[in-house]
């Protein structure tokens, strides 16, 4: 602007929404509550993705088609041991297991991985890629809000951030009992994430926010933003497919010949 060079870049998020939410669930111990959050999802037309413990969906098999139609299946780890730290290969063995558990139960492939604790390291990226991933869920310690594309040796994986406080810190870390404070720290976390552009994760795991109480708070902040008209809904595998394309885009502003501009976006042909 002060030198007078025009500028664009692309749009943060698809249809020119200024902010993006991911509906998302780690499903585990109190396995069939999973079931509520789909059930909001599909009143309220709003896709959830539920990160499953692949061991624990031997014994629920009713529920996988439930899941599958509320939005998408994930990966929760296997059996819900952290595996940041270990070994390369330790690593690959455990998300290569769950990634075969899933497809016994669920006929499907896991894109995206909710790691245990939200850690992983440079060999989590890489094993999750080497299975076929191609995103995780988790923290960056709030450095920024929005998705973030590492290279590993077996492909990009997209990070996306989950930088507002979920269930686990109101009701465990904060010792909130009514539901209600819950609601109030989704709609004020939303609102920060609205005014800079960036992607909010609603976070329930099922057997602290997973009841139908607890899960009809999602269905009051589903609410309370749409009305806004400027939120993306998406699947966790939607926003990192249109983050990776975007990362991978070009676009070129310049002055032409005849005094108008030129606009110019170039793009990955897989995308």
């Amino acid at each position: 602007w002060a030198a007078g060079v025009p500028v664009a870049e692309i749009s943060p998020w698809p249809h020119g929404n200024r902010a993006a939410l991911l509906l998302s669930q780690d499903v585990e111990s109190q396995f069939a509550n999973s079931t509520e959050l789909a059930r909001v999802a599909r009143e309220k037309a709003v896709p959830a993705t539920l990160f499953v413990v692949s061991q624990l969906g031997v014994d629920h098999p009713s529920v996988a088609e439930i899941l599958q139609e509320a939005g998408e299946v994930g990966s929760h780890s296997s059996d819900h041991t952290s595996v940041a730290g270990r070994p390369y290969v330790d690593q690959r063995a455990r998300l290569n297991r769950t990634q075969a558990e899933l497809a016994d139960w669920a006929g499907v492939t896991a894109f995206g991985l909710r790691p245990p604790e939200e850690r992983f390291d440079s060999a989590t990226l890489r094993a999750w890629a080497m299975a076929g991933g191609t995103y995780i869920v988790g923290s960056n310690e709030s450095r920024q809000g929005s998705p973030e594309v590492y290279d590993t040796p077996d492909g990009k994986i997209v990070m996306l951030p989950r930088v507002i406080k979920n269930d686990y810190n109101v009701f465990v870390q904060d010792g909130a009992i009514r539901s209600r404070r819950l609601t109030e720290s989704y709609l004020a976390g939303m609102s920060k994430i609205n005014a800079l552009g960036a992607l909010a994760i609603i976070s329930l795991r099922t057997q602290v926010g997973g009841d139908g109480a607890r899960v009809q708070v999602v269905a009051e902040v589903v609410d309370s933003f749409r009305a806004q008209g400027d939120w993306w809904f998406a699947t966790g595998r939607e926003m990192a497919d249109w983050w990776l394309a975007r990362w991978e885009s070009r676009l070129d502003l310049h002055d032409s010949a005849n005094g108008h501009l030129e606009l110019t976006v170039s793009a990955a042909e897989t995308r």
